[in-house]
């Protein structure tokens, strides 16, 4: 059985934005939407229904975007929002991220980017058509929100994964991920993340039907709180060469995998690595991962290879 090898280059570009982006001023500012469009100049416009952005809007080191309303925001094929302060979602009964062409365009994202002083926030936030949330460096909450149909474009500084971590733990929690082109959620195979996952739906991600699962993760062991959890997750029918969930480490993995409802993908879980792999996996259903149908691919409900295993 083959695993997709991802080692992650650093680059300080952003792949795709424009030189004339706006940022907040960065004075501890602390902006809604309707604040935002009063101070950003054509960078975002509103037409009565939806937000459109036109260039990326960043928000910079101390400044916060509170989003607090229901909306909806339309992004152009180059932009995106970059975090470098906090990022606070959480209306109602939901927030829109979308592309303004959904059928030839996309859009790059959003990428957090710490250290950040406080912990961003995102509740009720649907992220579509898509890069990739993208998280480097930051443990932000992710809560009640659904991914779908991102990794529309490729970006190297976003990364692959509907949500794509560098040195990141975030707790990610009753949220959806439903055909997203790539991984749901992905971390480098030589770079430590450790993301707690629990109470999660995953379904028929991967419909570029690439050589990934579900879940793609490397490494564990560099950040402060090392051990991944998966909990509690349904990860149900993905396209014919996805797996459920897939460890390759260039380093050590700490993991815990416990109560998830695993059904109809390539493989249920593996952990494929050189190095040691210290995980607990119980009380999982591991059901009928078997439907590449070439049985020296794939077909696996569970299976440990190399490193040492404890």
């Amino acid at each position: 059985m083959k695993l997709f090898l991802l080692i992650v280059m650093i680059t300080c570009s952003i792949q795709g934005t424009k030189a004339g982006n706006y940022s907040t001023p960065g004075t501890g500012v602390s902006w809604s939407l309707g604040d935002l469009l009063a101070n950003a100049g054509s960078s975002i416009i509103y037409n009565g229904s939806f937000y459109t952005v036109t260039d990326s809007i960043t928000i910079s080191l101390n400044d916060t975007l509170k989003i607090y309303t229901d909306a909806v925001v339309k992004f152009s094929g180059s932009s995106a929002v970059l975090v470098k302060g906090t990022l606070l979602v959480n209306p109602p009964n939901a927030v829109m991220f979308t592309a303004e062409n959904t059928t030839t365009g996309g859009f790059l994202g959003i990428r957090i980017d710490g250290p950040s002083p406080t912990t961003s926030i995102l509740r009720k936030l649907t992220l579509e058509y898509a890069v990739s949330l993208r998280l480097s460096d930051v443990k932000p909450v992710i809560d009640s929100c659904i991914f779908q149909y991102n990794n529309f474009l490729s970006s190297t500084s976003f990364g692959n994964g509907a949500i794509a971590l560098f040195r990141s733990s975030p707790l990610i929690t009753n949220s959806s991920f439903l055909n997203n082109k790539r991984a749901a959620i992905q971390g480098g195979s030589n770079i430590s993340n450790a993301p707690k996952i629990i109470n999660c739906l995953f379904e028929g991600n991967n419909t570029s039907n690439s050589n990934v699962p579900q879940i793609n993760l490397g490494a564990t062991s560099a950040v402060g709180e090392d051990t991944v959890m998966i909990l509690n997750n349904r990860l149900l029918r993905s396209s014919t060469n996805s797996g459920g969930i897939g460890f390759l480490p260039i380093g050590n993995v700490y993991a815990i995998i416990s109560n998830n409802i695993i059904i109809n993908n390539r493989y249920g879980l593996t952990f494929n690595g050189g190095n040691n792999i210290n995980a607990v996996v119980s009380y999982n259903q591991v059901d009928s991962n078997n439907t590449q149908n070439n049985p020296s691919l794939g077909g696996s409900g569970i299976a440990f290879s190399g490193g040492t295993v404890s």
